[in-house]
């Protein structure tokens, strides 16, 4: 079987199974068992795969059909320009969440201690420390399993966090930080049955913020409140369909200048807010 038959074959299979962008996904996991990246296919497609790698592409596509995300069979996500490594341990990275780093960017300044809350695979304080190379970044998470995938993402990319084990921003020391920023796990557990299958190889740690979506958040404000020096700031993922409960839970006393980002898709995405 030459690369352009392999094309075809598993494109037929993810179709069949109602699996979208099936041709996509089937460069990427023929890409992956050659070794090389999916630009480069197109310059292979009468190269022929040997028996051990038709082998191993058939055990992807039985396991993308079954509902394992591509991502996890490639063990790779793109995010912010770079390439991260991702397991069943951590969140995969949405393009949405670019947006919390590209706000994060334009205020932030080369000397901020920023903490990252939640950081999964690291991909959040991993694209601010590239950009902010001066600044203390630091990242925290409760699963260690999460922390150890963040930490090899960060060697391998050449740049220095403080990766600690925390429950939000607990671990963080009173009135310590310019930057507070977070994903934080916000799909309400009553949406659960509508999933998509996808979404239940995820890390459900990772994903659901308790039956409303606004368990973490109710935690991490007064939290942030606290590890936030005068005039800090917090930066917040949210879905749109939730943003004036957040902005409830906005003490008057405590917070000022509230504003929020909408996405590409023109849905309100990201929270932005000055402690006083």
């Amino acid at each position: 079987m030459v690369v352009a038959e392999a094309i075809r074959w598993v494109g037929t299979q993810l179709t069949t199974e109602g699996i979208s962008s099936a041709r996509l996904t089937a460069e990427v996991l023929i890409a992956h068992v050659m070794g090389m990246d999916r630009s480069s296919l197109y310059c292979h497609f009468d190269e022929d795969l040997s028996k051990e790698q038709q082998y191993a592409l058939g055990q992807l596509v039985k396991r993308r059909c079954n509902g394992t995300p591509t991502q996890y069979l490639t063990s790779s996500q793109e995010f912010f320009g770079l390439e991260f490594e991702v397991t069943p341990d951590v969140l995969i990275p949405r393009p949405e969440t670019e947006h919390l780093v590209e706000h994060a960017l334009e205020i932030a300044d080369q000397g901020n201690r920023i903490v990252d809350v939640g950081t999964g695979s690291g991909c959040i304080a991993i694209a601010l420390k590239k950009n902010l190379p001066t600044a203390v970044v630091g990242a925290c998470d409760i699963s260690q399993a999460a922390l150890r995938v963040a930490a090899r993402n960060a060697r391998r990319l050449g740049v220095s966090i403080d990766f600690f084990v925390g429950n939000l921003a607990g671990t963080v020391r009173r009135e310590s930080l310019d930057l507070l920023i977070s994903n934080p796990p916000y799909v309400p557990l009553a949406n659960l049955a509508g999933l998509q299958r996808e979404l239940y190889a995820e890390p459900a740690t990772a994903l659901f913020g308790g039956e409303d979506g606004l368990q973490n958040y109710q935690i991490l404000i007064p939290q942030a409140a606290t590890a936030l020096r005068s005039g800090g700031l917090l930066l917040l993922e949210l879905d749109y369909q939730v943003r004036s409960a957040i902005e409830a839970m906005l003490h008057p006393g405590e917070w000022e200048q509230s504003e929020v980002k909408q996405d590409l898709a023109h849905l309100d995405r990201v929270l932005i807010v000055r402690k006083k």
